[in-house]
C-alpha cells in the first residue's frame, strides 16, 4: 500500500457543497477537511475536502471497536496484557500504564479504548480478537471497503501515525454510521467518564471524556450530542467525529486537521447548527453526491450524476407566480451569474422548440406540453426549497445572536458574583482589623 502524499493531506480544500445548485451555503471552518452526513441515508450535507486523504489519529478506534464488537459476543471475557499492548504504553502516547499480565474484561477494554483513547488497549484488543495487529488491520480494511470507503487504509488499531494509515472525513462518517448499529458502542461513547476497578497491579482508574460537546460543564456542550471520539497526533492535528440527534434527524460530523481541540469543537457545533437549521423535513438524498479524484473516469460519471442530483433549471420561471415581496433577492456571485446566463439561453431554446413543435401537429404539441409540465413541477419544488433555506438562514443568524447574548449574560453574572465575594472579604477583613485594634486598646487600658 502506497503512503499518502503529504501535499494532499495538507492541501487547502474548498467547501465543495457550496458549489451545488440550490444548496445552502455552509459555514467556514478551521479544519482542513470535514463532512456532515445524514445518518438515515448516508447523504452528504456539507463537504470540505470530504474525500481527501487525511491522517485520522485516534478516531481510528471507532473502527477498532466495531471489529471487536463483531467478534466478541461475551463482553465479560478476560483480556490479558501482553508485550503487544505494552509496546504502545510509552510516555507521550495515550495509555493506561498497564502491567504485563494485568487483566480486564472486554467491556472494560472497550471503555478505555473509546473514552480514555488508550493505544495500548487498542493493540491488545487487536491481538485478542484476531491473533495479531496485522491480521486485525486486514479486517479493518476489508470492512471499510465493504462500507464503500474509497480513501481509507488502516495499518494499526490505535491510530498512531504511519504513512500508510489514512482515511477521509467522508469515510469516517460511513464507518461511524455503521458503528451506531451496536448498542454497546452507542452506550460507551455517551459516557462522561469511566471507572475501572482496581487490579492486583494498579488501583482504581478513572478517565473523563475528551468529547467537549457531551460535557454539560463545557462551554462547548451541544444539546442532542450522542457522543463522539477525538484524536490527535502531530501529523494529523486534531480530529473529531460526533453524532447528534434532534427530532427525527441524526447527523454525523467528521472534522480532520483542526488546529486544536477547541477549534474542532467549534467546527463541529457550526456543522450541526447548519444541518439542523437547513435540512429537517428536506429530502436530503439530493446530497448523496460522491467526491472523486479530479480528471478520473469516476469524476466524469459523478459529474453526470451530479447534474441529475443538483440539476440546473432548464425552463423559464412561471410568469403567473409572483415572487413574494418579503423574500430577499440574493446578490449573484460570478458562478451564479454564469448559471443564470446558461438557464436563460436554455430558456430561449425551449421557447423556440415550443414554437416549432406547435406547427408540426397536435401529437407533437401534446408531448411538448407534458414535458413542460414536468419541468415546471421540478422548478416549483426547487423554488420552495430555496424559500425554506432563505427563512432558515435568518433563523440561524437569530439563533447565533441569541447564544451570544446568553453567553454575555453568563459572563456578566460571573463578574457580579466575583465582585460581591471580594466586597464581602474586604468587609470581613476590616471587621477583623477593628476587633484586633479594640483588643489592643483593652490591653493598654
Amino acid at each position: 500500500m502506497l503512503a499518502v502524499d503529504p501535499e494532499v493531506v495538507f492541501a487547502d480544500y474548498p467547501v465543495e457543497s457550496d458549489s451545488w445548485t440550490n444548496w445552502p451555503q455552509g459555514p467556514e471552518i478551521s479544519a482542513r477537511s470535514a463532512c456532515l452526513m445524514d445518518a438515515s441515508n448516508n447523504a452528504v450535507l456539507y463537504g470540505k475536502g470530504a474525500m481527501s486523504t487525511q491522517y485520522p489519529a485516534s478516531i481510528t478506534k471507532i473502527m477498532t471497536a466495531v471489529i471487536v464488537l463483531q467478534h466478541c459476543t461475551d463482553l465479560n471475557a478476560i483480556v490479558t496484557m501482553t508485550e503487544t499492548g505494552l509496546q504502545d504504553a510509552y510516555g507521550d502516547s495515550s495509555n493506561i500504564d498497564p502491567s504485563l499480565g494485568e487483566q480486564f474484561t472486554v467491556e472494560q477494554c472497550l471503555q478505555m479504548l473509546l473514552v480514555k483513547s488508550a493505544n495500548d488497549i487498542a493493540s491488545q484488543l487487536a491481538e485478542y480478537t484476531c491473533g495479531s495487529v496485522a491480521a486485525f488491520a486486514e479486517e479493518m480494511n476489508a470492512l471499510a471497503a465493504s462500507l464503500g470507503c474509497k480513501s481509507t487504509h488502516f495499518s494499526n488499531a490505535c491510530g498512531l501515525h504511519a504513512d500508510d494509515h489514512y482515511t477521509s472525513a467522508y469515510d469516517m462518517c460511513l464507518i461511524t454510521n455503521y458503528a451506531l448499529q451496536f448498542d454497546k458502542f452507542r452506550e460507551i461513547i455517551s459516557y462522561l467518564g469511566i471507572s475501572i476497578p482496581p487490579t492486583p497491579f494498579y488501583g482504581e482508574r478513572y478517565y473523563p471524556t475528551h468529547v467537549l460537546l457531551i460535557d454539560p460543564g463545557s462551554p462547548y456542550y451541544y444539546e442532542g450530542t450522542l457522543g463522539g471520539k477525538t484524536g490527535f497526533t502531530e501529523e494529523a492535528a486534531s480530529t473529531l467525529v460526533c453524532i447528534a440527534t434532534r427530532g427525527d434527524m441524526t447527523l454525523i460530523g467528521a472534522v480532520l486537521g483542526a488546529p486544536g481541540t477547541e477549534a474542532n469543537a467549534i467546527d463541529m457545533i457550526n456543522l450541526f447548527d447548519y444541518g439542523f437549521t437547513y435540512f429537517p423535513g428536506v429530502d436530503t438524498s439530493r446530497g448523496a453526491f460522491m467526491f472523486t479524484a479530479p480528471g478520473s473516469p469516476e469524476e466524469l460519471a459523478a459529474m453526470e450524476a451530479a447534474q441529475a442530483v443538483f440539476p440546473e433549471s432548464e425552463t423559464p420561471a412561471p410568469t403567473e407566480t409572483p415572487v413574494p415581496t418579503e423574500t430577499p433577492v440574493p446578490t449573484e456571485t460570478p458562478e451564479q451569474a454564469a448559471s443564470s446566463a446558461s438557464a436563460a439561453a436554455s430558456s430561449s431554446a425551449s421557447q423556440e422548440a415550443l414554437a416549432s413543435s406547435s406547427e408540426t401537429g397536435t401529437e407533437s404539441s401534446a408531448a411538448t406540453s407534458e414535458t413542460s409540465a414536468v419541468s415546471n413541477t421540478d422548478q416549483s419544488e426547487s423554488a420552495t426549497l430555496e424559500e425554506i433555506f432563505a427563512d432558515d438562514s435568518r433563523n440561524l443568524e437569530s439563533t447565533r445572536a441569541q447564544k451570544a447574548k446568553n453567553y454575555m449574560g453568563i459572563y456578566i453574572a460571573i463578574i457580579i458574583v466575583i465582585a460581591a465575594i471580594i466586597a464581602v472579604l474586604v468587609m470581613l477583613q476590616l471587621r477583623a482589623n477593628k476587633i484586633r485594634n479594640n483588643k489592643k486598646r483593652s490591653k493598654r487600658d
